[in-house]
Parts: structure tokens; C-alpha cells; sequence
């Protein structure tokens, strides 16, 4: 059997014991709007109807189980049911139906080559060009290659004075730098 009680103008408390279990349903109700929250937890069977008490940190509900009596907070912190006085909850045939449905996750987004104007990316492996400039990422290592329309590439080891970046940020770096100027990723160990 569940129980409810009117906290407000459009709030309603619903309470319900299934076996061990008993569900709080909290529920508003404004023009145009429907708000409704459940929590369930074992208390086990109850021994008497709840009572509901107000206190200065909200509401609580009194449960007699056979365990003893429980206290369950719905607003606030702490319940502090001492020197209140408890108030009878009215019996309902009905819980309040459940609104949605949980979603399911998103599947993972596989994104594809992107392409606009004269640049265009590549996301396996990382490739990113742009007019003549192209600017690639393996996965194996942090180090990124860039070419020019002369062929040259930045990232061959016979290269010293090629341009160098910073593998965190991608600020251009001296060979003889240890840390980025930047963002102060360590380059050299």
C-alpha cells in the first residue's frame, strides 16, 4: 500500500514498502511543467503506516520497520525529528507513473575526412594540410612531420635546423630548447 501527502501546492511525498524495499517519489507540478524524483532503499517490511514530520532542514518520514524505527531525510541535510510533532500520511492506491524512460548512451562518433577550400584533416593517422604546408602525427611517436611544397620534411633526423614544435601546445621550438617557452612541457629528458 503506498502513502501520500501534499507538502505544497503542487508537491507531492508518495511512499511505498515492496518487501524490503521502500521507494519515495517527490513530484511537481507547475503550469506547463511535471518535476518527479524516486530513491529506493532496504528498510525491510513495515510495522505501521509512516508519518511524515517537518523540520528545520525539511521534511522527514518516521518508518516503523522491524528493525525499529527509521528515519528517511527527503530535503534539507540532516533530519532532526525530536520536539515535532508527526502528521498521518493519507493511503493511495496508486504510485505516481515514472516520466521518461533513461536514455541510452550515445554510441562513440566516428568522425571521417574533413575537407574546406585548399585544407583538409585526416584522422587516422593524423594528417592536416593546408595549401601547401602539411602537418602529420603518428600515434607511435609524438613527433610531427611538415613539409613545404619544396618536399622538405621538418621532422627527418638529417635535418638539425628544421623547425621544431612543441609536441604538448604546438609552439614552434628550438632543437637546444628542454622546455617549451610556451605552455613549459619538457621537451628533452
Amino acid at each position: 500500500m503506498a502513502y501520500v501527502n501534499e507538502l505544497s501546492s503542487g508537491t507531492s511525498l508518495y511512499v511505498d514498502n515492496q518487501g524490503e524495499q521502500t521507494i519515495v517519489t517527490l513530484m511537481s507540478r507547475s503550469p506547463g511543467q511535471q518535476q518527479q524524483s524516486s530513491n529506493s532503499f532496504t528498510t525491510g517490511p513495515w510495522t505501521a503506516p509512516p508519518e511524515i514530520v517537518q523540520t528545520a532542514a525539511g521534511v522527514a518520514i518516521k518508518l516503523s520497520t522491524a528493525q525499529g524505527e527509521q528515519t528517511v531525510q527527503v530535503q534539507g541535510n540532516v533530519a532532526d525529528v525530536s520536539g515535532t510533532a508527526a502528521q498521518p500520511m493519507q493511503k493511495t492506491d496508486r504510485m505516481p507513473a515514472v516520466g521518461m524512460r533513461p536514455m541510452r548512451p550515445m554510441p562513440p562518433m566516428k568522425m571521417g575526412n574533413l575537407s574546406m577550400g585548399n585544407m583538409s584533416m585526416k584522422m587516422q593517422p593524423m594528417e592536416m594540410r593546408m595549401g601547401d604546408m602539411e602537418l602529420r602525427m603518428d600515434r607511435s611517436s609524438s613527433a610531427a612531420a611538415s613539409t613545404s611544397a619544396g618536399g622538405t620534411s621538418a621532422g627527418s633526423a638529417a635535418d638539425s635546423s628544421a623547425q621544431k614544435f612543441c609536441t604538448q601546445c604546438g609552439t614552434p621550438v628550438s632543437t637546444n630548447d628542454r622546455f617549451c617557452g610556451h605552455c613549459g612541457h619538457q621537451l628533452k629528458a
